[in-house]
C-alpha cells in the first residue's frame, strides 16, 4: 500500500517523472519514466532507486534487503558504491529504468505502521490531488514535444504546435499561464539536454550541436559556456570522472 500511494501521489511533489507499478509473476515491477530532456537523467535515476530501497528497508527494518535493479544508462567507472548499496542484481543499458521487489518482501508490515495515522494523510493527499491544476502536464508535453522536434531538425513554434494538434496561441496561452514562454522552454529543454548528451552520452560535440539544433558549434559552445560557466570540453571531461 506504501508503495501504490507513493505512485499515486507522486504527482504532489513533481512533474518531473512517474511511477508505473505493474505486478508480474512474484514481484512488483517499478518503471520510473523520465523524460528524455531532464538531464543528467543517470544521476536522477540512481537517486531515485536508492532511495526507494531506503525507504522499504526502513520500513522493513532488514538493512540488507536488496532486491533487482535494471538502468537504462551505462555502467559507472566504479561500481563499488551501486554494489555496497543495491547488491550484485543489476543491470546497465536496459530498455526501461525499473526495480523488481518480491512479493514476500511486500507482505512485510512495518512495525511502527499507525493504520488510523495513515488514513488522516491518505484523505489530506486525496483532498490535494483533486485541488491539483493539471496545467503542469501540458508544459511537460510540450517540453517532450521540443525535445523530439529539436533532434528531427525543426524546433520551432509551429512546428511543435502542429505535433501536439494545437495552434501557436492556444500553445503560447498555456505557456503563458505557467509564466514562461516558447522561447524559454525551449533554452531550458536545450540546456538540460545539454548536460545530459555532454555527462552521460558518448556522442562527439559536432553531434550534440546538431541534435540541439544548432547550425555552428561556435553558437552552441557559447550557448554551454553561457548555461555552465564552462565551455563543451570541460563539461564532458565530469563523464570520465563519474
Amino acid at each position: 500500500e506504501g508503495i501504490k500511494n507513493w505512485a499515486r501521489f507522486l504527482r504532489l511533489t513533481t512533474n518531473a517523472w512517474t511511477l508505473e507499478l505493474t505486478s508480474i509473476g512474484d514481484h512488483l515491477r517499478c518503471r520510473y519514466q523520465i523524460p528524455d530532456h531532464f538531464g543528467p537523467r543517470a544521476q536522477y535515476v540512481d537517486m531515485i532507486v536508492g532511495y526507494g530501497l531506503s525507504r522499504l528497508r526502513l520500513m522493513t527494518r532488514d538493512p540488507d534487503l536488496t532486491y533487482r535493479a535494471e538502468f537504462t544508462h551505462p555502467p559507472p567507472n566504479n561500481m563499488a558504491e551501486f554494489n555496497k548499496l543495491l547488491g550484485d542484481d543489476i543491470a546497465f543499458g536496459c530498455e526501461f529504468d525499473r526495480q523488481f521487489i518480491p512479493n514476500s518482501c511486500l507482505k512485510l508490515q512495518p512495525p511502527n505502521h499507525e493504520p488510523h495515522l495513515k488514513k488522516i494523510v491518505e484523505d489530506s493527499a486525496l483532498r490535494a490531488l483533486s485541488k491539483l491544476d493539471d496545467q503542469h502536464d501540458d508544459v511537460r508535453q510540450i517540453s517532450d514535444q521540443i525535445s523530439k522536434c529539436l533532434k528531427s531538425g525543426d524546433a520551432s513554434l509551429e512546428a511543435v504546435a502542429r505535433e501536439l494538434a494545437m495552434s501557436k496561441r492556444t500553445l503560447q496561452r498555456v505557456l503563458e499561464r505557467e509564466g514562461t514562454s516558447y522561447r524559454k522552454l525551449t533554452e531550458d529543454v536545450r540546456k538540460s539536454l545539454a548536460e545530459r548528451y555532454l555527462v552521460e552520452e558518448d556522442l562527439q560535440i559536432s553531434q550534440i550541436a546538431y541534435l540541439l539544433g544548432y547550425s555552428e558549434i561556435s553558437a552552441f559552445s557559447r550557448a554551454v559556456k553561457i548555461w555552465f560557466g564552462v565551455p563543451p570540453k570541460a563539461l564532458k571531461m565530469q563523464k570520465g570522472k563519474a
